[in-house]
């Protein structure tokens, strides 16, 4: 019974780890930076598929 329940946090270790690498490697999130010359501000635009793992 043991060893059962060991297996089956091993595989369940498993699918957790493999959907977080699956979801970064076919997430496709692009970031361009918008500045106006003079000024020290710039501007952040995030646009694309991405979620957030809690």
């Amino acid at each position: 019974m043991q060893v059962f329940v060991l297996s089956s946090k091993g595989v369940l270790a498993g699918i957790i780890l493999s959907a977080i690498f699956f979801a970064a490697k076919i997430s496709k999130v692009k970031v361009t930076i918008h500045s106006a010359k003079g000024s020290n501000r710039k501007i952040y635009h995030v646009s694309g598929q991405f979620s957030l793992l809690l």
